[in-house]
This record gives structure tokens, sequence and C-alpha cells, in this order.
């Protein structure tokens, strides 16, 4: 089951811009459902992604966020709030 997470979350976890968060989850490279009227992002897959742009050879991506930050994120599961 996925651990969900809020886009603001997510952007925070990152240290991406929401709007780039946004592009990621339009592209599918982040995966994530819409609740509502909010995005929630699957924790473990974000995870997933910013490990593998960190270890790619494009410098320009990979993870903004100080490890510290990048830690407390994604410790308990949230439930998705229904409508």
């Amino acid at each position: 089951m996925p651990n969900w997470i809020t886009t603001d979350e997510a952007v925070d976890m990152s240290g991406y811009h929401i709007e780039y968060m946004r592009r990621l989850i339009r592209c599918g490279k982040v995966e994530a459902v819409k609740k509502g009227g909010s995005w929630w992002v699957d924790c473990d897959g974000l995870k997933a992604f910013l490990r593998e742009a960190a270890e790619s050879d494009d410098g320009r991506r990979g993870n903004r966020a100080k490890a510290s930050r990048r830690q407390s994120w994604c410790s308990s599961t949230t439930p998705i709030p229904t409508p």
C-alpha cells in the first residue's frame, strides 16, 4: 500500500519547485492520485525517482533537499482523505 504525501510535502522533500513537481506528476515520472482537488504523491515512488536522479550522469538532476529533512518525510503512512 502506497505511503501518500501532499504535493507540498513532496516539494519540501525534494527541493523541487511546485511547478516542476506537477510536471513530473503529469508526465508519469512520479506516481500520484487526485482526490478531491488535491494531488497525493506516492512517497516511495518519489524517493525512488530522487535516487535515480541522484545517480544519473546529468548534474542538473537530483535531490535538492537536505538529508535531515529527507529522512523525516515518509516515516509514517498518511491516509488519503475521502471527499
